[in-house]
């Protein structure tokens, strides 16, 4: 009988585990087709810059000191749900969403957060950057959660969460007033990056993915440029040529750039800040009615070639603050080195407050 019992034990086991590797090897089949499917799809649609956007707009709401899962926010799907897509902060996000909609529906088995993580490694690769291999398997934050992180001073005390919509939202700001009440721009990326465990090195490297993309009066409303030809500079506008080796594209027109060829990841991002003299004008705290006067100013040079590009108090940090400044400027002379240390960082930021099954995670 004894023999029989470890017999049958040892069967069930067994069966267990190939059930296991089935599923795992399903996931990895799915994963793979998954990253086809959005590989034809972002090169079709030219939507490189809004699927990195969504990558970090999913992560930006981790805090190193919430232990728990998925309370600590991060990359676990939840930027699907309308209590962080409606934010502020990621406004024009519902795009990024239907855009990946499709592909969710048909690799059913795939989860939000590493479809979404998936798509911004590939924005980085596909417009020129580096390959950035992530590990895959996250899970997805229940849709009736709330990460608490994404509020202010909630940590700072003890705040029933049904008091949650009272208070501001923590997640990033390029012009002030700061959400976090910070007094500068620095101060402000330090708390929100910090926050999430990144170095003075990691927030210069990361900032660098504003090579890529565009912002919109329409959206963050931080420029006076809106989507559609009628709201585009001479960068932005259909006719453009924004990607490398010349490919003709740019997706939907309209709104400012960082650089003149957005959709090609490089570090012009730096490199123009240095060459033009770039100087933001601060905006006048005091007088709403003067914010977009002084916003048309923030995107303008000396330099007449370059007077409709983007320049915002939180990029002008980077080079003023003697922390950032020093990796600022390596990454505008070594292009090799921003790569290097733009793919550590987003690889660190694709794992923040994700939770892994199988626990290492899958490589594909």
């Amino acid at each position: 009988i004894t023999s029989i019992i470890i017999i049958i034990t040892t069967l069930l086991i067994l069966k267990l585990v190939n059930r296991k590797e089935y599923k795992l090897n399903r996931y990895i089949k799915q994963l793979k087709l998954c990253k086809k499917s959005l590989i034809q799809t972002i090169n079709h649609l030219n939507c490189h810059p809004i699927l990195l956007r969504l990558a970090w707009s999913d992560v930006q709401t981790f805090d190193k000191k919430m232990l728990s899962w998925p309370e600590c926010g991060g990359a676990n799907g939840s930027i699907q749900y309308e209590y962080e897509l409606h934010d502020q902060a990621n406004a024009g996000l519902q795009k990024a969403i239907d855009i990946l909609k499709p592909i969710k529906l048909k690799y059913k088995l795939i989860s939000w957060a590493d479809i979404i993580q998936m798509s911004g490694a590939l924005a980085v690769e596909l417009s020129g950057g580096p390959v950035i291999s992530i590990r895959y398997g996250r899970l997805d934050a229940p849709p009736n959660l709330k990460a608490l992180n994404t509020y202010s001073n909630l940590f700072r005390s003890n705040i029933n969460s049904s008091y949650l919509p009272q208070y501001k939202s923590k997640l990033p700001s390029a012009v002030p007033p700061f959400p976090d009440g910070a007094p500068s721009p620095e101060v402000h990326l330090r708390n929100v990056f910090y926050r999430m465990g990144f170095t003075n090195r990691d927030i210069v490297a990361l900032m660098g993915a504003h090579t890529i993309g565009r912002a919109f009066k329409d959206r963050s409303g931080v420029c006076v440029y809106s989507s559609g030809e009628q709201g585009a500079t001479k960068y932005t506008r259909q006719t453009c040529i924004v990607k490398s080796k010349g490919v003709a594209g740019v997706g939907m027109p309209g709104g400012c750039s960082w650089t003149k060829l957005w959709l090609q990841f490089d570090n012009s991002y730096y490199q123009h800040a240095i060459t033009n003299n770039f100087k933001y004008n601060n905006i006048n705290k005091n007088n709403p009615s003067k914010l977009e006067e002084s916003l048309d100013k923030s995107v303008s040079s000396d330099d007449s070639d370059n007077d409709q590009l983007l320049w915002l108090p939180t990029d002008q940090a980077l080079y003023d603050c003697p922390e950032f400044k020093p990796h600022f400027i390596t990454y505008s002379q070594n292009q090799n080195q921003f790569f290097q240390d733009y793919t550590c960082a987003h690889i660190k930021m694709s794992e923040l407050g994700a939770k892994f099954m199988p626990a290492n995670g899958i490589s594909i």
